[in-house]
């Protein structure tokens, strides 16, 4: 219990910094004017997520994270794709590689699927040697995984954060989760691989 109310703690901690850092009050009302604008200027996304787990094949829970990488195609107003990688921080050691569909139901509301691999570590005790000595071995298995994440998010300029759920499910079990995702827009041909709109140069 402990650990959840710490971890929560750093969610909004996190969430209140990321607020006071992007939000100027004295421009809000030319923000709310110009969301749709600026926010159709990028067409990349990258995003990290801290989250926390709880393995339904387990009485733990455990904390994850995973990174994302987004891609808005053309004129798509309501579909982007893009691929991401994350882990889960248990005894088995979640990892998983994944390609990203989502689709959004407004600006602020998103929901994602994600079909890919994950790997989990396994331990096997066998007997080896006269002595029957007892050696544990690990193993990597590999199976099919997918998971979906529901996220609602503030957008301030350039950067958007806000909580998500998330449900992953595989052979090796169910997990949920919730969290706290941290997203930076930003276009390749303009701004390089740093988010934000650059300043233009001043007349000579």
């Amino acid at each position: 219990m402990k650990n959840c109310l710490l971890i929560a703690g750093f969610f909004v901690v996190m969430q209140n910094y990321f607020f006071a850092q992007t939000f100027n009050f004295k421009k809000c009302h030319v923000c709310m004017e110009t969301h749709n604008d600026i926010h159709s200027h990028y067409h990349w996304e990258y995003s990290i997520a801290p989250f926390f787990s709880k393995i339904y094949t387990s009485d733990k829970s455990a904390f994850g994270a995973r990174a994302q990488l987004i891609k808005r195609f053309g004129n798509m107003k309501r579909l982007r794709f893009g691929l991401g990688a994350g882990m889960i921080f248990d005894e088995f050691k979640h990892y998983k590689g994944n390609a990203i569909l989502i689709y959004e139901f407004s600006k602020a509301l998103t929901i994602s699927y994600n079909p890919g691999v994950v790997l989990i570590q396994t331990k096997e005790f066998t007997t080896e040697g006269p002595n029957a000595d007892l050696v544990e071995k690990k193993n990597i298995n590999a199976q099919f995984g997918q998971h979906f994440e529901l996220m609602y998010e503030f957008e301030f300029n350039h950067i958007h954060t806000g909580p998500l759920l998330r449900y992953g499910l595989s052979k090796f079990g169910a997990n949920f989760g919730f969290g706290l995702n941290i997203a930076f827009d930003f276009d390749v041909k303009r701004d390089g691989i740093m988010p934000g709109p650059k300043k233009g140069k001043g007349k000579k």
